[in-house]
């Protein structure tokens, strides 16, 4: 399948809406992982990007306190208290919407995560990725391998998608459609605001969430329903009972929304080759040399500093 084609202009401008908070977690993270590192690859990938581009960092209780030294005075930062990943997402779409709101109508929207590795030509491709793709389209810039996650939750299965009929290749890559994304994504102002409202509503499912999230805008049913009561955090007390109540009615939801997404024809865009990973250990590609990457953003991304890391 193809959606409909309409004529593109390239993006007027970039916005980057970069979530983080002060806290950590405890993800299993690669010896070379550090916030910093996060923000400068980020920062020389858009480097190779001539349309107009503005960061706003949306800090969730503050800011880390190895990314304040990195923020440039003409940024802007809005602080806000969000408490769960799934609230600072929801700010995150909802201050995207209100930008959209003002835009020309063709501003492209990247709203990040703190822990992500950019390759240098990573934003670049986005950027003419933008241009090529149909309309209705969601882009990422890295697959994640879910599939062991997906067999062990029978209430969210794998759901596979038809492929585009005409590819999107540009820059030597094949942009190839994928089910879901992370809630790292880009979008277009127009898909802003058509999405914005279901994407914050589906985001109250619970973690994870960002992969129904993405699934029912293609208009993709998330959940089996036949599991409608499975996989849902074991616990006691008043919060487990809220859950064991809530997430059902919610799944129930997204199916119901996602039946009357089906005649949308949004699409989620992935290059065939990672463009930037999670630096989380195991959910990184070995396609690529991720840590000479790293080193090489340490080194402030001179050529002679890993001459092998070109794109």
């Amino acid at each position: 399948m193809n959606p409909p084609s309409q004529a593109r202009r390239a993006p007027s401008h970039l916005h980057v809406l970069y979530r983080t908070h002060p806290g950590s977690n405890n993800k299993s993270r690669p010896p070379w992982y550090t916030r910093g590192v996060a923000l400068s690859s980020l920062r020389l990938a858009l480097e190779a990007v001539s349309t107009p581009t503005t960061i706003t960092f949306i800090g969730d209780g503050g800011l880390p306190p190895d990314l304040e030294p990195l923020i440039r005075p003409n940024e802007r930062i809005i602080h806000i208290h969000a408490g769960t990943v799934a609230s600072s997402y929801r700010k995150a779409v909802r201050v995207a919407q209100r930008l959209a709101k003002r835009d020309d109508g063709n501003s492209l929207y990247w709203i990040a995560e703190d822990d992500y590795l950019y390759r240098p030509t990573a934003m670049l491709s986005l950027v003419k990725a933008a241009l090529l793709a149909p309309a209705g389209t969601c882009f990422t810039l890295y697959k994640p391998d879910d599939r062991q996650w997906h067999a062990s939750h029978p209430s969210q299965p794998l759901r596979p998608v038809p492929q585009l009929e005409q590819p999107v290749v540009c820059a030597g890559l094949t942009w190839q459609r994928i089910s879901s994304s992370t809630s790292t994504v880009g979008m277009m102002t127009s898909d802003v605001l058509t999405d914005a409202r279901t994407l914050r509503l589906v985001s109250f499912t619970g973690a994870p969430f960002d992969g129904p999230c993405y699934l029912v805008c293609q208009g993709i049913s998330p959940y089996d329903l036949s599991h409608l009561f499975a996989d849902i955090d074991a616990g006691s007390g008043p919060r487990a009972l809220a859950k064991a109540v809530v997430k059902p009615a919610m799944r129930v939801t997204c199916n119901t929304l996602a039946a009357r997404h089906r005649r949308s024809n949004r699409v989620v865009l992935s290059p065939e080759t990672d463009l930037a990973t999670h630096m989380e250990i195991g959910n990184m590609s070995d396609d690529y040399d991720w840590a000479a990457l790293a080193d090489w953003v340490v080194k402030g991304g001179q050529p002679t500093a890993s001459p092998h890391v070109i794109n």
